[in-house]
């Protein structure tokens, strides 16, 4: 229980500093119009208003589950401070150019200047310098070549002529905020008549199947006939951002050679076509903390519905593959619960890491247990996220949980019905709780958790169910 204690103690602290991380990290998204209008908003609830609007007004696809703009924010936002091997690299000149205008068509450095991405340059001598260069920025932004300097100044890259710099930064911030205006201002395509299958997010968002090995492999298991070489065990589950945002994680155990394992994802819709595939080596070296040995985690946006999945790997000519059933709910506006993670343990980090990196809430990383198989010594950590409740005057929600325990065809234990406690962001609640094993209550076998969750503000209630085992 004392585990669980921190692990409520640490979703309540982030909670409390939630609104002004996010300025922290995204301010250099902001328009200096946005900025003075933030500084004037005194309560929360304004705040969070204010980061609806903010990301609303940057998507570029209105009306669609996925907002663009945010998600590839996010992506390069952990690219940059990986790349320049600084956790606060956003802030620094160098990482505000990357994320706003992308990386550099050339680069230009002096002598005794620092490699690329922040390495500082010598002291000494003619004064370090590097120069970045533009060349297809849009029109709005700049015409023709672009370059921007870049001097050590006090130990960091500098800009060189800073009031040229913010300039053309600021430009790059109010083109963000047109482009969304002007698709939110276009006019919507009329819905076909007839059903169709949900729209997918382009297939350039990720790396493609290149490995003749991993595409056979995906093959196989699609069909039903997944390779048996190496050994695959996997989860699949659906989960919503603060904001609306629908997202899927995919986790995988393995053995083999984690360094030299590929690993394949193939989404496929209820008439068996492809709506998503990706390849993915199994060890992500920018991932911190990184994951244990054997272990793989990944996300994908997939619009509501009913899903199969293949998830496959390769290594040395061996393969194995297991094929998972994936529902993604219709989030939007209607009370939900996400699906339901199994642990035995957490992590604590040192910052928070964006919404949708794969079983993290903030500054907690869940290790969700792929084999779902606890001893008696384990303490069972249940995880799970409420949907669009209702919220009083306070922010706070009245959501009720009852947990049921069912071990084989015995009679269902379920719990008192107890208030769901944890951290509230915006449209969803993290609610964390768990139970000692060493209680004679769970004796070894099969088991059955069933989980039923209620806004009782509207009496909407949502389920979700999973299977473990004791040993």
């Amino acid at each position: 229980m004392k585990k669980l204690a921190m692990f409520c103690l640490l979703l309540l602290t982030v909670v409390a500093f939630a609104a002004d991380k996010w300025i922290d990290q995204i301010q250099i998204l902001m328009t200096e119009q946005e900025k003075a209008d933030y500084k004037k908003l005194k309560s929360d609830a304004d705040k969070e208003k204010f980061v609806a609007d903010f990301w609303a007004k940057r998507d570029p696809t209105p009306g669609t589950p996925e907002n663009e703009y945010k998600s590839n924010y996010e992506t390069n936002f952990a690219q940059v401070n990986a790349k320049m091997k600084d956790k606060r690299a956003f802030e620094s000149d160098m990482g505000q150019t990357l994320l706003l205008l992308g990386p550099p068509a050339d680069q230009k450095q002096a002598e005794g200047a620092g490699s690329a991405y922040g390495e500082e340059g010598e002291e000494g001598g003619a004064p370090a310098k590097q120069v970045w260069v533009f060349r297809k920025l849009p029109a709005d932004v700049s015409s023709g070549e672009v370059s921007i300097e870049f001097r050590v100044s006090g130990g960091a890259w500098k800009f060189a002529d800073k009031k040229q710099a913010q300039a053309l930064l600021e430009k790059a911030r109010q083109r963000a905020v047109s482009s969304g205006q002007a698709a939110a201002q276009a006019p919507q395509e009329v819905p076909a008549k007839q059903p169709q299958a949900a729209p997918q997010p382009a297939a350039s968002d990720v790396p493609p199947v290149t490995s003749p090995d991993v595409k056979a492999a995906l093959d196989a298991t699609a069909t039903g006939a997944a390779p048996k070489d190496i050994p695959v065990i996997a989860l699949v589950d659906s989960f919503m951002t603060s904001e609306g945002d629908v997202f899927s994680t995919f986790a995988i155990n393995t053995g083999g050679d984690a360094a030299a394992t590929k690993v394949g994802i193939r989404v496929l819709d209820s008439t068996g076509k492809t709506v998503k595939e990706t390849e993915l080596p199994f060890v992500d070296a920018t991932a911190t903390p990184a994951e244990p040995a054997g272990y793989f985690q990944s996300k994908l946006p997939i619009t509501p519905g009913e899903y199969s999945v293949a998830l496959a790997v390769s290594s040395g000519g061996k393969a194995g593959g297991v094929k998972k059933s994936l529902s993604v709910p219709q989030y939007n506006g209607k009370f939900a619960i996400s699906s339901i993670i199994l642990s035995k343990k957490f992590n604590q980090l040192t910052e928070a890491k964006p919404e949708k990196t794969p079983y993290t809430f903030g500054k907690i990383k869940v290790d969700p247990n792929t084999e779902r198989v606890f001893s008696k010594t384990d303490e069972l950590i249940i995880v799970y996220e409420a949907y669009n409740f209702q919220q009083d005057a306070g922010g706070q929600a009245n959501v009720e949980t009852t947990i049921t325990f069912q071990k084989g065809n015995e009679k269902p234990k379920p719990t008192p019905p107890t208030p769901a406690k944890g951290l509230v962001t915006g449209k969803k609640m993290t609610v964390p709780t768990s139970f000692s094993l060493s209680e004679s209550f769970f004796s070894p076998g099969e088991w059955k958790i069933k989980l039923s969750v209620t806004d009782k503000a509207t009496s909407q209630s949502g389920t979700q169910e999973a299977n473990f085992t004791i040993k």
